[in-house]
């Protein structure tokens, strides 16, 4: 009798298994798929937009965990930042931003969502005349599934570009 129940189990988990692996979308939506979601690596994403000053606008897909700053740079948005924020060198580089060329404002529904602001961080917003409560440091803001559908406005005097500045 314990035999027949175990090969039960183990048809079920088959069935589960195989149903993960072979979902095409037909019956569900794929991510949301309940035999995908047990068995699923890929990163969960966000969609986040970026604005410039003269109104175009960009939706990407950032992976949570990633930083603003990583996804727009992933993306090709030009978002001046060179010091990563991890410091000059690799001397203080994990002690925090060490510049304030990264920063961008972020809509205020979005601002407790995006986590503490570091007195590491406070400090750099502190020495710029443009901050507001909306401002924070594209490097700084950690994505997390609340950060959905977050907007990014790049400021005015952002144009000079990363990539050109290191080629």
């Amino acid at each position: 009798m314990f035999f027949f129940f175990f090969c039960i189990v183990l048809f079920f988990i088959f069935v589960l298994v195989l149903a993960a692996n072979i979902c095409d979308g037909c019956c569900c939506v794929y991510e949301l798929c309940p035999g995908r979601m047990a068995f699923s690596t890929s990163p969960k994403t966000v969609k986040v937009t970026f604005v410039n000053v003269e109104g175009t606008r960009v939706t990407v897909d950032g992976a949570v965990g990633d930083t603003v700053l990583q996804v727009a740079r992933q993306n090709n948005i030009d978002i001046y930042g060179p010091c990563e924020g991890g410091g000059w060198d690799a001397n203080d580089y994990g002690s925090g931003p060490s510049c304030s060329e990264c920063r961008c404002k972020i809509p205020i529904e979005y601002v407790d969502k995006a986590g503490t602001i570091s007195k590491e961080e406070a400090y750099v917003l502190s020495q710029c005349s443009d901050t507001t409560e909306l401002s924070r440091l594209s490097c700084q803001i950690r994505l997390n599934e609340d950060l959905d559908e977050l907007l990014v406005a790049i400021p005015e005097w952002d144009t000079q570009s990363w990539w050109e500045t290191t080629n």
